[in-house]
């Protein structure tokens, strides 16, 4: 609820709608990036004692006021034991999910569970989950900290977790903005008094507010010029103005002047021939009468444009309202005041983005805009809805991923598009370009603040379709986890307990396949750890194969061997030996099945460079010999071999 990492989000957005700003996932947090809160952080009143619960119980439980940056301050409380082998972990918020098995949670995770917007229902449930999983993972140096709401915390009865509760106070603005303003390079002298009677007007400013004030402020600074006046600037640039626009649309009641603003609202900066041009569009639509008034006689486009404050925005016939900020609150009115205009608005919206006189760029920033003025009307189930119907045109897929970016990032409904993605995800008769959409959202976007809800929504857009997977979703989904150990550990732990089986379609199996193939498996992370070293891996492997030689008939599973033993080919004789070892015992000792395997191994030598399958094959019949107990004290494998040599 306003932390400075959202706050970082959609700074970098402001300009720049879409994901076009990448960060890196959660999981890999990069001391850079603990960095970069860290020079802007202000710690709060009551921290030290959250730090001192936290040392001393690995527990501890938070809240804060509203827009106090809450989730700003459970990263700060973990970034003192982030280390290589101590990684952040968001745990979802998603009852349904399996991320609260102690097994999943690796020794000496920093865990972090955001409760701040969970609704009631399900409040209670998650925080019995993750009090269960620290109670079981409590040897395994984990630490635990969940954002509570103490509104919702009151209606339940007084248990044991309240005595981890840590109350948090909103940090001090001034010192906050200071931080700010410092880490942004405006080290300018300010005067004490000048500075705490502007500060004043902060007092119940978000730390949401105070970032975007400094960001504003960095992004116009000019040189000489005093950095009070420069915030004060900022200041008045990122006023809400709502006010001032109601007292000015109220007092206007022809038709057309009301509609030239909201077309200007939501096309500030462009061509005033668009502008006039969306006005009429929106006259049309709501069924305005055409003014008996002769042509000649009629108002003037001058005098409208006086009508709505506007002023030439460039000399090349762009307009603007004459007050920064000015178009966010006229176009909020007519979302709030007029109810029963919103499904003309939505059409009309729509309709706009397809405007051939708009470039590029202005769709995009039209298709923002309108996100923003959906969502601050609360109206995220009309944008979900809007955006899902999306009108083919040009600029299809930046539109759509610029709207849906826009939802992740917001404050109040991130979490509501979080779960219409995991809807979506699900859906069979999703579209393959929407569904591309998504997967990029999930493994750009999602996955920058809650990694495994976007591993979820992976997940299943890879597999939605039962006879096959789709590609596109299944690159992502392997390029967020090939970065990360713990996050390909829970995938291949989600595989084996939900291992392939006929009746699931082929798309699980190739998905099984995919994830544990021989490179993947003898891959690394970028902190340098081995997947296939890790012990939960190799059991995943294990399990898996045996789901597929039981479940699948013999031809089937042969045909995946084969392809599996090609990939392994190449592997060094240790590697080699690591995979042959865990394929072979999901075979579980049954001679027939490794008989086959041995059939399988013999007859693929066969084919190809003999030379390099052969010497492949002579390993897999050395370990068959191992499984089964029969083996030469004089025989060694390929691996022992080497290791010797």
């Amino acid at each position: 609820m306003g932390s400075p990492v959202t706050q970082y989000t959609q700074i970098n957005n402001i300009d720049t709608p879409g994901p076009h700003n990448r960060r890196r996932p959660f999981g890999l947090l990069h001391e850079s990036d603990l960095g970069w809160l860290y020079r802007r952080f202000e710690p709060p009143e009551g921290f030290p004692q959250a730090q001192h619960k936290l040392e001393k119980c690995r527990l501890v439980l938070i809240s804060g006021p509203a827009g106090a940056g809450m989730r700003t301050a459970a990263k700060m409380l973990l970034r003192t034991y982030a280390d290589s082998s101590h990684l952040f972990r968001v745990l979802p918020t998603e009852v349904e999910e399996d991320a609260f098995d102690p097994d999943s949670v690796a020794d000496g995770d920093l865990l972090l569970l955001d409760l701040s917007s969970v609704e009631s229902e399900h409040y209670a449930k998650l925080k019995e989950k993750a009090l269960y999983l620290r109670a079981h993972t409590k040897a395994r140096s984990t630490r635990l900290v969940i954002i509570v709401d103490r509104a919702v915390e009151e209606q339940f009865e007084f248990d044991e977790s309240r005595q981890f509760l840590v109350p948090l106070g909103r940090p001090d603005p001034a010192v906050v903005l200071r931080r700010h303003l410092a880490a942004d390079g405006l080290s300018g002298d300010l005067d004490p008094a000048e500075y705490q009677a502007f500060c004043a007007s902060l007092v119940s400013s978000s730390m949401n507010n105070l970032a975007r004030l400094a960001e504003r402020a960095r992004s116009s600074a000019r040189g000489g010029q005093r950095l009070l006046d420069l915030l004060r600037e900022a200041q008045q640039a990122v006023a809400d103005r709502t006010e001032e626009a109601r007292k000015l649309l109220d007092g206007k009641k022809d038709g057309v002047v009301r509609a030239l603003a909201l077309a200007l609202a939501m096309l500030e900066g462009e061509h005033r021939r668009v502008v006039f041009a969306a006005a009429a569009k929106l006259l049309t639509q709501v069924e305005h009468p055409e003014s008996e008034v002769p042509l000649l006689e009629r108002i003037s486009l001058s005098s409208y444009l006086g009508e709505v404050t506007a002023v030439p925005a460039d000399e090349h016939g762009g307009i603007r309202f004459r007050e920064a900020g000015y178009g966010a609150a006229v176009a909020a009115y007519f979302w709030r005041e007029y109810p029963r205009l919103h499904n003309v608005l939505h059409d009309w919206s729509a309709s706009l983005v397809g405007m051939e006189e708009l470039s590029r760029s202005s769709r995009l920033r039209l298709a923002d805009r309108m996100a923003i003025q959906l969502l601050d009307a609360d109206l995220q189930d009309d944008l979900a809805q809007l955006v899902r119907n999306w009108p083919p045109a040009r600029d299809w897929p930046d539109q759509v991923q610029t709207v849906l970016s826009r939802g992740l990032a917001h404050s109040r409904h991130g979490r509501f598009f979080r779960q219409q993605f995991y809807t979506w995800a699900r859906a069979r008769d999703l579209p393959g370009q929407f569904a591309a959409v998504l997967a990029d959202l999930c493994a750009a976007e999602m996955a920058a603040e809650y990694p495994e809800e976007a591993l979820t929504r992976l997940n299943h857009l890879v597999k939605r379709n039962r006879d096959r997977v789709d590609s596109y979703a299944l690159e992502r989904l392997l390029q967020l986890v090939a970065s990360d150990l713990r996050l390909y550990r829970r995938l291949a732990w989600r595989l084996r307990q939900h291992p392939p089986r006929p009746d699931r379609g082929r798309s699980e199996t190739e998905l099984a396949l995919r994830v544990l193939s021989p490179k993947l498996v003898l891959s690394t992370d970028v902190r340098g750890r081995r997947f296939g070293s890790d012990p939960t891996v190799r059991r995943c492997i294990e399990a898996v194969w045996r789901a597929l030689m039981t479940n699948l008939p013999a031809p089937q599973w042969q045909e995946h061997l084969r392809t599996w033993l090609s990939e392994c080919a190449g592997a060094d004789a240790p590697d080699a030996a690591l995979l042959v070892r865990e394929v072979l015992a999901g075979a579980g000792g049954d001679p027939r099945t490794l008989a086959t395997v041995y059939v399988t191994a013999r007859d693929w030598a066969r084919s190809g460079d003999r030379v390099s399958r052969a010497r492949f094959a002579l390993l897999v019949i050395q370990l068959i010999n191992e499984a089964q107990g029969v083996v030469d004290s004089d025989t060694t494998t390929l691996r022992e071999k080497k290791g010797r040599s």
